[in-house]
């Protein structure tokens, strides 16, 4: 059997927190094109909702040749359903082939941006289920959904074509 490396690829979102370094809408096409040339599968192209130069990025994505086109978000807050949850909206919104949710699970992440009680690990997995369930469930296009922990400590790892 063949063993083969799966390629992400976080340099419009990520790399995009990096002092001095503010991407356009055309830099961000310029750089996912440049990406699935040199074989990436999977390019993350920002976080839809986020700001205005992510949501005009998705309202017209780049033509990719091989690599999937990835919207990243977060799970669901606190206190709030997933149906209501205007993060998860903008992902479906997206329409973005793929979507890569983080589930926090850093305890400082949890308490402090999650509101939820430390110790309380089955909060904090009930959020990355209610997401990922509920993205699941809206979805009729066939869209991949990736669930991750937070850095440094990954939880989960689910997708589903």
């Amino acid at each position: 059997m063949r063993e083969s490396v799966t390629l992400y690829d976080t340099t419009l979102r990520d790399g995009a927190q990096t002092q001095g370094v503010d991407f356009s809408v055309e830099d961000k096409r310029i750089v996912a094109e440049a990406l699935d040339r040199i074989g990436i599968h999977y390019i993350e192209g920002g976080w839809p909702g986020a700001n205005p130069t992510d949501d005009a990025f998705f309202a017209d994505p780049p033509a990719l040749k091989r690599a999937r086109f990835t919207a990243f978000g977060m799970t669901k807050r606190s206190g709030r359903s997933a149906a209501n949850d205007p993060g998860l909206a903008a992902l479906l919104s997206s329409r973005a082939p793929a979507i890569c949710l983080v589930g926090k699970t850093w305890d400082y992440q949890v308490d402090i941006a999650l509101g939820i009680p430390r110790g309380c690990f089955r909060g904090r997995s009930c959020l990355t289920c209610a997401s990922v369930v509920w993205i699941r469930y809206m979805l009729s296009r066939n869209q991949e959904v990736a669930a991750v922990g937070a850095w440094p400590k990954a939880v989960a790892s689910t997708s589903s074509t």
